[in-house]
């Protein structure tokens, strides 16, 4: 009776008569009452435990037969098409020899898996040993504070987090992390990792801000700059000037000194006048004369030489050996007193004037006090600090000036309220409160009446009381708010609370809650100051 061969899935092999042998396969299968059987059983159960050890393949392979390649040193097994390598796995503290490609190692030592490349050992992972504590870029999810979940990268440094990647907006750890308040988008560094403070070291192309303070805050050397701060020069060296620095500023022991380093150059002091630049006075480097094309104002004078000047000499005493000439008007220094006085050029004196009807066409001017009756002259001046002197006092006031004004020193049209509380320039204010006034303190506030103003413009109901009790509130023009998040230049401002300002977002702007609008970019979410064109309906 025949011997059905079948294999492991149940599908038949072969059939095998009585009295033969079957070679399908690389093991030889015997039929009954085969003489000489014993052989062939012997010898397949040998090559069942050196796993058909050879130099080549064996014939008519089965799928999942294993084969010792003894020419290379590989197990093998086949797949069914061809034979496939079997490589090893090793977990020990050295490297283990007679490796094959494709050997897998753990070095038990530092923690770590490792590949034969043929040549050598390379690293699988991860990339830092056991003793150097976790190091690198590992990926990870923070939760914020709302519940939201923010895929990021941690870059990790023996243990600690030094820094956090992140392509969101910035948002707030629901669960506190050491060294991270908030984290922004891009790379946020830790504030504190043990005793240092990570910092970013090397080149930059670009950066947003230095110290806090914006590109637009600082002076370059190589293009035209203007500055709204004070600019010192801390030597007694001084400011040099000129492509070959032929003009010098400095300062010797106590005295300032103005320099033309040129031999025989002169030093000119120009004006605009009437739209044409006029040299005023100029020092002349070969003779070390001094001459003026206008009015000369002097105190004291005394000459070996010529005073001369086209226009007006205005002095105290003069002495000189010499010329003292002048085609406008020479005043004294002494106290003019008189009745009518009428003239073509200047009324001009360091003490006190008392006059009665003055006609001039030129000024009428008084360090001390000028008591007259009627003026009729071209202008009314004064020979102090600009912007600084009144005309009529707090309790003796004009009744009507008849003027035109052409320009205002400040930003914003301005009126006094009573406030509930001291509030600071920049304050967003509504009404209401215990008084007329109170800082806002709700988020897109409809009910936002102004911003508090630094200096007004044009200031309404000025005696109502002081910036302490009666705050001035701009209503309309340019003035500095309180803001708090990011603003770009031209963004509407909408109240926040507390006071304060912010950006508007998309679809938030409303006909009631715009505050203004911002006039420069704030690229901090801290609380900070912008200029804005506020505008209250």
């Amino acid at each position: 009776m025949a011997y059905t061969i079948n294999l492991t899935d149940g599908q038949i092999f072969a059939t095998v008569a009585d009295g033969t042998i079957n070679t399908s396969s690389s093991m030889v299968l015997v039929g009954k009452n085969y003489a000489g059987y014993g052989e062939f059983l012997n010898e397949n159960v040998i090559h069942l435990l050196e796993n058909s050890s050879n130099t080549t393949a064996p014939g008519a392979p089965l799928t999942g037969q294993l084969w010792w390649d003894s020419a290379n040193g590989l197990m093998k097994a086949y797949n069914g098409a061809q034979w496939k390598t079997i490589s090893s796995t090793t977990a020990q503290a050295s490297a283990p020899s007679n490796n094959v490609t494709g050997d897998l190692w753990y070095d038990t030592v530092n923690a770590q898996l490792k590949v034969w490349t043929g040549s050598a050992w390379l690293l699988v992972g991860p990339a830092f040993t056991s003793g150097q504590g976790t190091t690198g870029a590992i990926a990870d999810s923070i939760t914020d504070n709302v519940a939201v979940s923010h895929v990021v990268i941690k870059l990790y440094v023996e243990d600690d987090v030094v820094g956090i990647v992140s392509k969101d907006a910035a948002f707030t750890p629901a669960s506190s992390i050491s060294g991270y308040t908030t984290i922004r988008p891009g790379i946020t560094l830790s504030t504190l990792v043990g005793a240092q403070i990570p910092l970013f070291q090397g080149t930059a192309s670009v950066a947003q801000t230095l110290e806090g303070y914006d590109p637009t805050d600082f002076l370059l050397k190589n293009v035209a700059e203007t500055t709204t701060g004070t600019f010192a020069v801390l030597n007694n060296t001084g400011l040099s000037v000129g492509s070959n620095q032929d003009a010098r500023i400095g300062v010797a022991g106590t005295a300032v000194t103005l320099y033309n380093q040129t031999s025989n150059g002169n030093i000119t002091f120009n004006v605009n006048k009437a739209g044409v630049p006029t040299t005023a006075i100029l020092i002349n480097g070969a003779t070390g004369g001094i001459s003026a094309t206008g009015t000369v104002t002097l105190g004291n004078v005394a000459t070996g030489g010529t005073v001369s000047a086209t226009g007006n000499i205005t002095g105290g005493n003069l002495a000189t050996g010499g010329l003292i000439s002048s085609t406008g008007t020479i005043t004294s220094a002494a106290t003019i007193t008189g009745g009518n006085l009428a003239t073509g050029g200047t009324v001009s004196s360091t003490g006190t004037a008392t006059l009665g009807n003055v006609v001039t066409a030129g000024s009428v001017s008084a360090t001390g006090t000028a008591t007259v009756g009627t003026i009729s002259t071209a202008s009314i001046g004064h020979t102090g600090t600009s912007g600084v002197g009144n005309i009529g006092e707090s309790g003796a006031a004009f009744n009507t000036v008849f003027a035109k004004s052409t320009s205002a020193q400040y930003a914003d049209v301005a009126e006094r309220f009573a406030a509930d509380d001291l509030l600071e320039a920049g304050t967003v204010v509504e009404l209401g409160g215990t008084n007329e006034i109170t800082k806002v303190t709700d988020d897109l506030s409809e009910n936002v009446f102004g911003v508090i103003s630094t200096r007004a413009a044009y200031l309404m109901n000025s005696l109502a009381g002081s910036d302490t009790t009666h705050p001035a509130v701009a209503m309309t023009g340019r003035v500095p708010v309180n803001t708090i998040g990011l603003v770009r230049k031209g963004d509407r401002l909408v109240s926040a609370g507390n006071g304060l300002a912010r950006a508007a977002q998309a679809g938030e702007a409303t006909a009631f809650n715009v505050i203004g609008r911002s006039l420069n970019d704030k690229l901090t979410v801290e609380q900070g100051i912008v200029e804005a064109i506020v505008k209250i309906n």
